[in-house]
């Protein structure tokens, strides 16, 4: 029988790289799809190739009254390799995930969407390229931009402006290549 010989120290020794980007600090696009310039090499360190992300989203409080839609999905393209395939077009896919409104505030006539650290599963991608991140809301009830509503149901030309949390997590790509396989 063969097994890993993996400790904690091998899983868990690495440091997460966490970046606040909010659509206020957008270099071009609207807040529903905007790109922000991010020097990637100051950021992560060179020594890792590969990295799971983790993501934290949350928009302004606003209307979303004709929203046809349980969701929005989330899009980034970091400019790296994604191992994230969409079974639509059969290609790499830019999701990341989704939010959905605040289900507490039924009562209330304005509402945000949100997703919390884990509601959306790690996407693992390469080492980003470049110095941008493109990110992009889409309702995939209309496959169009996301967009919120006025108070009277009418939608708007872009989304509520908004903030995310991206948790960059090393992928120890020796980890499985530098350890020997042992017959018992």
């Amino acid at each position: 029988m063969s097994h890993y010989n993996i400790t904690s120290n091998d899983v868990f020794q690495e440091r997460v790289y966490t970046y606040f980007i909010q659509s206020t600090d957008r270099t071009t696009g609207t807040a529903n799809n905007c790109t922000f310039t991010i020097n990637w090499t100051n950021f992560l360190p060179e020594s890792h190739n590969e990295y799971n992300v983790f993501f934290k989203c949350e928009t302004q409080s606003n209307y979303f009254l004709d929203f046809s839609s349980s969701a929005f999905a989330v899009n980034a393209n970091f400019g790296s390799r994604s191992f994230t395939y969409d079974s639509t077009t059969n290609c790499p896919s830019y999701k990341i995930g989704f939010i959905k409104k605040d289900a507490s505030q039924t009562s209330a006539s304005t509402n945000i969407m949100y997703a919390n650290y884990l509601e959306n599963p790690p996407i693992s991608i390469g080492r980003p390229q470049g110095n941008s991140l493109s990110v992009w809301f889409i309702n995939p009830s209309t496959n169009t931009y996301a967009v919120n509503t006025n108070s009277s149901g009418v939608s708007q030309s872009t989304l509520c402006e908004w903030q995310m949390e991206l948790q960059f997590i090393p992928i120890k790509t020796s980890l499985i290549e530098n350890k020997r396989f042992q017959d018992t």
